[in-house]
This record gives C-alpha cells, structure tokens and sequence, in this order.
C-alpha cells in the first residue's frame, strides 16, 4: 500500500484521496490521451449542474476504447467512475478523485433486426431460436443513447413499447441500470437481453428474467459490472398513436414538473402506499431552501439549484426533509438520487447512505 508521505502524488486534505494525473496512465493508452481531460468540472455533465471538478475524463465512442481504458485503469489502480448524461447525481464538491467514463451520445449506436436477421446472428446462440418472435422488431442500442431521445424515434418509427420514457433524461445504460419507469410502465417491459463486462472485463450476456428487475432496481446496481448496450422487442403500432401519447406525457409533465431548472430528477423513491409528493407538501416544505438547493414548488418530489448551489446543500436538504417526514409521518424516505464523489463518510450518513468505493 502506498502511504501518502511516501507518494509524490497531491492528495485532497480533507479525505486523504490521491488526485490522479495523465501522468499515473504510465504511458499506457497513449492513443487515448488526447481524448483524456484533467480536472473538467463535472457542473458540465450533470443535470444538476454541481459539482466539483473529476480528476480524469473520458468519452469513449466504441467499446474497443471504453475497454481499453477501464484495462488501463485496473492496471494501474486508477478509480473509475462511470456516468451517463449525468441525471440522478449529486457529486461532491470536492469532485470525483479517478477517472470518470461517461457513456453519452458518443456511444449511442442503434441496430435493428428483424427475427429473421436476429436468427442469423450471434444473438440466436444467446438466445435460442424458440425466444425469437416472428411478430416483432428487435432494436440493439448502446447504452450512452438518450432513453427520452429513443422513446421518440421508436414512436417516429411506428415502434411501441418505449412511449413511456419521452421524459426521462438518462441514459439507456442508466435506464436500465435502475429499471426506469412512468406511468405505469418501466424499462424491464421491453428488455430482451444486455451485454455487459464483468468485474474482470469479460464480455457477458444477461437474459430475461437474469436482470432481477424491481423497483427502481436492477442486477447491476448490485455488481461492478459496465452496461454496453441492450436489446430491445418492440411491436409495430400506428406513429400518430405513439406522437399523440408522447405528447400527452409531455404535457403532462411540463404542468406538473419543473422541468426549466436543473435538478437530479426525483428524490426520493416512492414509499410503499404513499407519495412523497404529497407528503413532502402536506410537511410545509415547498420552497423550503438550503443555500441553493430549493423544494420545488411545482412538484415537492424534486429539489432544484436555484443558485449555484453545492452538493452539501442537496444533502443538508434532503436530511432536513427525511428527518421531518419521519418525525411527522414515521416513514424513512430513501433517496433516488446517486451521491458520487469525494465524500466523506459522516457527510453521506446524514441522508442513509454510504460514501462510494
């Protein structure tokens, strides 16, 4: 183990983590570098727009580079933090020490298949042939896709199943990651198959019911594993029904959801035969605000930054309202939100979670 006074590495003084360099690649990935940036404020890449700055930063475009940097990173021991488009985080003030890998649009490949085609693929060995329906479509995307920006293409394309997540603003990999869902759908409706890597960087399949799908729950939110991309079965319906269901969603969500100010999305998840909502409006705390941090008053269930805010603000708030809810209503308000970072661990145990590996 290398101790701090034998490193020639800077360190954070409040946690005692390294702060990594291009230099700690060693010169491996050398092809890679230019693509690499140093400590890119991570206010850019969240939705949230907090958020202190990632020592290292990668957008790769093709799994051949996403694996070559995850190799180098486990060699190396360089931490690796992997996000989407940055929705459902809350990152530290102090950033994130490692590398961060973000699958965005830049790894957002789409490939249809009709049952025919799919019997003709790799896909049939994972699979069998018996699982391939001859009545639908079959849609392999990479995981860095926007799930909202998908859901409108498939209606464009006449494709039903995805109308759903018109207003989610993840990523397919973060989709499926947490099982997203609206109005009474999720993402474990549509999901056929997803190719992942595994702890040791193996390629991998998970199959149907293998995705342990639940609420706001999935396999991979309990395993390291890298989300590449996922096949989709879809069935064909008429594009207008799908554009007008979209639409209705929209409008839906843009009367009810303070959608024109950064936020993390919704808080907390939804506790059993109740709404936290509701319960967060009836405690009095609309508007309610921890330096930047505010309770929205369109919907309680969000909080916003009205202000620059910091990510402490976010915890210190989110503490105040679970400490409130349960004081009012006995229930524990579990967050679904992501805390990410440079946290200390009391900083985390404020709000019931623990600080990230």
């Amino acid at each position: 183990m290398i101790s701090i006074q034998d490193s020639t590495q800077d360190y954070c003084a409040e946690t005692g983590k390294f702060i990594w360099t291009l230099k700690d690649l060693n010169n491996y990935a050398v092809n890679l570098v230019p693509q690499i940036r140093e400590k890119e404020s991570m206010a850019l890449h969240t939705t949230f727009k907090l958020g202190g700055p990632a020592d290292l930063f990668f957008e790769p475009t093709c799994e051949d580079d996403l694996i070559q940097i995850l190799d180098v990173c486990r060699h190396q021991r360089i931490p690796v933090t992997l996000i989407g488009r940055g929705s459902n985080l809350v990152v530290s003030d102090r950033g994130i020490r490692g590398m961060v890998v973000a699958l965005n649009d830049r790894f957002s490949n789409i490939r249809m298949y009709r049952p025919k085609e799919l019997l003709q693929s790799s896909w049939n060995e994972v699979l069998g042939e018996e699982a391939i329906r001859g009545d639908v479509y079959y849609i392999y995307v990479e995981s860095g896709k926007s799930i909202a920006d998908l859901s409108k293409e498939f209606a464009n394309q006449g494709l039903a199943g995805l109308s759903f997540a018109c207003g989610i603003p993840g990523t397919v990999g973060g989709a499926i990651f947490m099982n997203a869902g609206a109005y009474g759908a999720s993402i474990e409706d549509v999901v056929i198959a997803t190719r992942y890597l595994d702890e040791n960087l193996n390629l991998q399949t998970c199959i149907g019911s293998h995705h342990n799908f639940g609420y706001r729950h999935s396999v991979f939110r309990d395993n390291n594993y890298v989300i590449l991309g996922t096949l989709f079965m879809l069935h064909h319906s008429d594009p207008g029904l799908l554009l007008s269901e979209i639409a209705d969603f929209t409008n839906r969500r843009e009367k009810t959801q303070p959608l024109d100010e950064p936020s993390g999305g919704s808080v907390f998840k939804r506790p059993v035969g109740n709404y936290t909502g509701k319960l967060i409006t009836e405690a009095g705390l609309k508007g309610y605000r921890v330096g930047g941090a505010v309770v929205s008053e369109k919907h309680a269930g969000f909080i916003v930054n009205r202000g620059n805010a910091k990510a402490m603000d976010v915890v210190e708030l989110v503490h105040h309202i679970q400490r409130t809810i349960m004081a009012q209503n006995n229930i524990q308000l579990e967050t679904e939100l992501r805390f990410i970072g440079d946290y200390l661990p009391e900083e985390l145990a404020l709000i019931g979670s623990r600080a990230p590996e």
